[in-house]
Protein backbone atom coordinates (compact mmCIF):
# COMPACT_ATOMS: atom_id res chain seq x y z
CA UNK A 1 0.00 0.00 0.00
CA UNK A 2 2.91 2.35 0.67
CA UNK A 3 4.12 1.85 -2.88
CA UNK A 4 0.62 2.19 -4.33
CA UNK A 5 0.18 5.49 -2.46
CA UNK A 6 3.54 6.72 -3.74
CA UNK A 7 2.52 6.05 -7.34
CA UNK A 8 -0.96 7.51 -6.76
CA UNK A 9 0.46 10.70 -5.26
CA UNK A 10 2.80 11.16 -8.22
CA UNK A 11 -0.11 10.63 -10.64
CA UNK A 12 -2.56 12.81 -8.71
CA UNK A 13 -4.81 9.81 -8.00
CA UNK A 14 -6.42 8.97 -4.66
CA UNK A 15 -5.62 5.39 -3.63
CA UNK A 16 -8.26 3.45 -1.68
CA UNK A 17 -7.59 0.21 0.20
CA UNK A 18 -10.60 -2.09 -0.29
CA UNK A 19 -11.16 -5.21 1.83
CA UNK A 20 -13.28 -8.03 0.40
CA UNK A 21 -14.46 -11.52 1.32
CA UNK A 22 -14.08 -12.77 -2.26
CA UNK A 23 -11.68 -15.51 -1.13
CA UNK A 24 -14.48 -16.98 0.99
CA UNK A 25 -17.23 -16.31 -1.55
CA UNK A 26 -15.23 -18.09 -4.24
CA UNK A 27 -15.55 -21.32 -2.26
CA UNK A 28 -19.35 -21.28 -2.40
CA UNK A 29 -20.99 -23.89 -4.65
CA UNK A 30 -21.22 -22.87 -8.28
CA UNK A 31 -24.86 -22.01 -9.15
CA UNK A 32 -24.92 -24.17 -12.28
CA UNK A 33 -22.27 -26.78 -11.39
CA UNK A 34 -23.06 -28.20 -7.91
CA UNK A 35 -19.68 -29.88 -7.44
CA UNK A 36 -17.55 -26.95 -8.60
CA UNK A 37 -16.52 -23.60 -7.16
CA UNK A 38 -15.73 -20.30 -8.82
CA UNK A 39 -12.20 -19.85 -10.07
CA UNK A 40 -10.18 -16.69 -10.80
CA UNK A 41 -10.75 -17.34 -14.49
CA UNK A 42 -14.43 -16.68 -13.82
CA UNK A 43 -14.56 -13.92 -11.22
CA UNK A 44 -11.38 -11.94 -11.97
CA UNK A 45 -13.01 -8.97 -13.73
CA UNK A 46 -16.30 -9.45 -11.89
CA UNK A 47 -14.82 -8.68 -8.48
CA UNK A 48 -13.05 -5.58 -9.80
CA UNK A 49 -16.31 -4.34 -11.28
CA UNK A 50 -18.14 -5.18 -8.04
CA UNK A 51 -15.78 -2.88 -6.13
CA UNK A 52 -16.56 -0.05 -8.54
CA UNK A 53 -20.32 -0.52 -8.05
CA UNK A 54 -19.79 -0.51 -4.27
CA UNK A 55 -18.26 2.94 -4.70
CA UNK A 56 -21.15 4.24 -6.82
CA UNK A 57 -21.79 7.86 -6.04
CA UNK A 58 -18.08 8.54 -5.68
CA UNK A 59 -16.89 7.33 -9.09
CA UNK A 60 -18.65 6.96 -12.44
CA UNK A 61 -16.30 4.65 -14.33
CA UNK A 62 -13.64 2.01 -13.78
CA UNK A 63 -10.81 0.80 -16.01
CA UNK A 64 -9.66 -2.81 -15.89
CA UNK A 65 -6.17 -3.30 -17.25
CA UNK A 66 -5.73 -5.92 -19.94
CA UNK A 67 -3.55 -8.93 -19.21
CA UNK A 68 -1.00 -7.91 -21.83
CA UNK A 69 -1.41 -11.18 -23.70
CA UNK A 70 -1.44 -11.52 -27.45
CA UNK A 71 -4.71 -11.08 -29.32
CA UNK A 72 -4.50 -14.72 -30.37
CA UNK A 73 -4.58 -15.73 -26.70
CA UNK A 74 -7.17 -13.13 -25.72
CA UNK A 75 -9.76 -14.24 -28.24
CA UNK A 76 -9.21 -17.99 -28.01
CA UNK A 77 -8.82 -18.63 -24.27
CA UNK A 78 -11.35 -18.53 -21.46
CA UNK A 79 -10.28 -15.91 -18.93
CA UNK A 80 -11.96 -13.86 -16.24
CA UNK A 81 -11.28 -10.58 -18.02
CA UNK A 82 -11.89 -9.94 -21.69
CA UNK A 83 -12.41 -6.86 -23.89
CA UNK A 84 -15.86 -8.14 -24.88
CA UNK A 85 -16.86 -9.19 -21.34
CA UNK A 86 -15.68 -6.41 -19.04
CA UNK A 87 -17.91 -3.59 -20.41
CA UNK A 88 -20.96 -5.80 -19.75
CA UNK A 89 -20.37 -5.38 -16.01
CA UNK A 90 -21.21 -1.69 -16.38
CA UNK A 91 -24.51 0.16 -16.24
CA UNK A 92 -25.85 3.63 -17.02
CA UNK A 93 -24.24 5.10 -13.91
CA UNK A 94 -21.04 3.04 -13.91
CA UNK A 95 -19.08 2.47 -17.11
CA UNK A 96 -16.51 -0.34 -17.18
CA UNK A 97 -13.61 -0.19 -19.62
CA UNK A 98 -11.10 -2.86 -20.66
CA UNK A 99 -7.95 -0.80 -21.20
CA UNK A 100 -5.20 -1.39 -23.75
CA UNK A 101 -6.46 -4.74 -24.97
CA UNK A 102 -3.94 -4.80 -27.83
CA UNK A 103 -0.90 -3.83 -25.76
CA UNK A 104 1.54 -6.65 -24.97
CA UNK A 105 3.30 -7.09 -21.61
CA UNK A 106 6.63 -5.92 -22.98
CA UNK A 107 5.05 -2.75 -24.33
CA UNK A 108 3.49 -2.06 -20.95
CA UNK A 109 6.77 -2.61 -19.14
CA UNK A 110 8.51 -0.23 -21.53
CA UNK A 111 6.10 2.51 -20.41
CA UNK A 112 6.83 1.67 -16.75
CA UNK A 113 10.58 1.98 -17.34
CA UNK A 114 10.04 5.51 -18.64
CA UNK A 115 8.42 6.61 -15.35
CA UNK A 116 10.88 6.64 -12.46
CA UNK A 117 8.23 6.58 -9.71
CA UNK A 118 6.51 3.52 -11.16
CA UNK A 119 9.80 1.72 -11.76
CA UNK A 120 11.01 2.45 -8.22
CA UNK A 121 7.79 1.10 -6.68
CA UNK A 122 7.32 -1.93 -8.94
CA UNK A 123 6.43 -5.18 -7.12
CA UNK A 124 6.63 -8.42 -9.09
CA UNK A 125 7.76 -11.38 -6.95
CA UNK A 126 5.20 -14.13 -6.29
CA UNK A 127 7.30 -15.99 -3.69
CA UNK A 128 5.38 -15.38 -0.46
CA UNK A 129 8.22 -16.87 1.62
CA UNK A 130 10.79 -14.41 0.36
CA UNK A 131 12.95 -12.45 2.78
CA UNK A 132 13.76 -9.69 0.30
CA UNK A 133 11.70 -7.49 -2.00
CA UNK A 134 12.24 -9.75 -5.02
CA UNK A 135 13.62 -13.28 -4.73
CA UNK A 136 14.96 -13.23 -8.31
CA UNK A 137 14.34 -16.97 -8.68
CA UNK A 138 10.59 -17.58 -8.96
CA UNK A 139 8.98 -17.79 -12.39
CA UNK A 140 7.62 -14.23 -12.31
CA UNK A 141 10.95 -12.76 -11.23
CA UNK A 142 12.93 -14.66 -13.86
CA UNK A 143 10.48 -13.64 -16.57
CA UNK A 144 10.65 -10.01 -15.44
CA UNK A 145 14.47 -10.08 -15.51
CA UNK A 146 14.33 -11.32 -19.10
CA UNK A 147 11.85 -8.58 -19.98
CA UNK A 148 14.15 -5.90 -18.57
CA UNK A 149 17.10 -7.44 -20.43
CA UNK A 150 15.10 -7.35 -23.67
CA UNK A 151 14.34 -3.67 -23.04
CA UNK A 152 17.95 -2.85 -22.09
CA UNK A 153 16.77 -1.61 -18.69
CA UNK A 154 18.00 -4.27 -16.26
CA UNK A 155 20.44 -1.86 -14.58
CA UNK A 156 17.64 0.60 -13.78
CA UNK A 157 15.16 -2.07 -12.68
CA UNK A 158 14.41 -3.51 -9.22
CA UNK A 159 16.52 -6.51 -10.34
CA UNK A 160 19.74 -4.54 -10.71
CA UNK A 161 22.48 -6.85 -9.43
CA UNK A 162 20.49 -10.03 -10.08
CA UNK A 163 22.00 -12.49 -12.52
CA UNK A 164 20.16 -14.91 -14.76
CA UNK A 165 21.38 -17.90 -16.73
CA UNK A 166 19.91 -20.24 -19.32
CA UNK A 167 19.84 -22.93 -16.61
CA UNK A 168 17.76 -20.70 -14.32
CA UNK A 169 15.34 -19.97 -17.17
CA UNK A 170 14.98 -23.69 -17.93
CA UNK A 171 14.11 -24.32 -14.27
CA UNK A 172 11.02 -22.14 -14.63
CA UNK A 173 7.68 -23.84 -15.15
CA UNK A 174 5.12 -22.77 -17.74
CA UNK A 175 1.86 -23.85 -16.13
CA UNK A 176 -0.88 -22.24 -18.23
CA UNK A 177 -1.62 -20.73 -21.63
CA UNK A 178 -1.19 -17.17 -20.37
CA UNK A 179 2.34 -17.93 -19.16
CA UNK A 180 3.00 -19.64 -22.49
CA UNK A 181 2.02 -16.44 -24.27
CA UNK A 182 4.17 -14.25 -21.98
CA UNK A 183 7.27 -16.46 -22.26
CA UNK A 184 6.85 -16.89 -26.01
CA UNK A 185 6.70 -13.12 -26.44
CA UNK A 186 10.26 -12.87 -25.09
CA UNK A 187 12.03 -15.15 -27.55
CA UNK A 188 12.49 -12.72 -30.45
CA UNK A 189 13.33 -9.62 -28.33
CA UNK A 190 16.00 -11.55 -26.40
CA UNK A 191 17.57 -12.79 -29.63
CA UNK A 192 17.49 -9.23 -30.99
CA UNK A 193 19.66 -7.97 -28.10
CA UNK A 194 22.17 -10.78 -28.53
CA UNK A 195 20.99 -13.09 -25.76
CA UNK A 196 20.44 -16.17 -27.90
CA UNK A 197 21.16 -18.39 -24.87
CA UNK A 198 18.23 -16.96 -22.95
CA UNK A 199 16.01 -16.92 -26.04
CA UNK A 200 16.66 -20.62 -26.64
CA UNK A 201 15.98 -21.40 -22.97
CA UNK A 202 12.67 -19.52 -23.06
CA UNK A 203 11.72 -21.29 -26.28
CA UNK A 204 12.62 -24.63 -24.67
CA UNK A 205 10.28 -24.27 -21.68
CA UNK A 206 7.49 -23.07 -23.97
CA UNK A 207 8.08 -26.13 -26.16
CA UNK A 208 7.96 -28.43 -23.14
CA UNK A 209 4.62 -26.95 -22.09
CA UNK A 210 3.17 -27.36 -25.57
CA UNK A 211 4.36 -30.98 -25.61
CA UNK A 212 2.63 -31.62 -22.26
CA UNK A 213 -0.53 -30.06 -23.65
CA UNK A 214 -0.48 -32.32 -26.71
CA UNK A 215 0.02 -35.40 -24.54
CA UNK A 216 -2.82 -34.40 -22.18
CA UNK A 217 -5.10 -33.69 -25.14
CA UNK A 218 -4.29 -37.10 -26.65
CA UNK A 219 -4.99 -38.82 -23.33
CA UNK A 220 -8.29 -36.99 -22.98
CA UNK A 221 -9.31 -37.90 -26.53
CA UNK A 222 -8.35 -41.56 -25.99
CA UNK A 223 -10.41 -41.65 -22.79
CA UNK A 224 -13.42 -40.17 -24.59
CA UNK A 225 -13.14 -42.75 -27.38
CA UNK A 226 -12.73 -45.54 -24.82
CA UNK A 227 -15.86 -44.43 -23.00
CA UNK A 228 -17.86 -44.04 -26.21
CA UNK A 229 -16.88 -47.24 -28.02
CA UNK A 230 -15.47 -49.61 -25.38
CA UNK A 231 -17.50 -48.65 -22.32
CA UNK A 232 -14.36 -47.67 -20.40
CA UNK A 233 -12.69 -51.07 -20.86
CA UNK A 234 -9.25 -49.62 -21.64
CA UNK A 235 -9.30 -47.48 -18.48
CA UNK A 236 -10.28 -50.46 -16.32
CA UNK A 237 -7.55 -52.62 -17.84
CA UNK A 238 -4.99 -49.86 -17.28
CA UNK A 239 -5.97 -49.57 -13.62
CA UNK A 240 -5.84 -53.35 -13.21
CA UNK A 241 -2.34 -53.43 -14.73
CA UNK A 242 -1.09 -50.79 -12.29
CA UNK A 243 -2.36 -52.78 -9.29
CA UNK A 244 -0.86 -56.12 -10.37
Amino acid sequence: MERAHAVGEAAGIEVLDVATNIAEAAQWPHPTRPFAVFSPTEYYAGILAAVSHALAGHISSVSIASSGASLDFTFKQVWGSHPLLDPLYGCSSMRVFHENGTMLRLQKLRIVTEWDVALKNLLICSNWNRTELHCGRCGKCVRAILEFIALGKLGASPFCGHSVSAELVRSAQVTNDYAESAWGELVSPLAAVGRDDLARAAQAIVGEYRKRKRIEAAKKRAKELDGRYLGGLAVRLSRLARHT
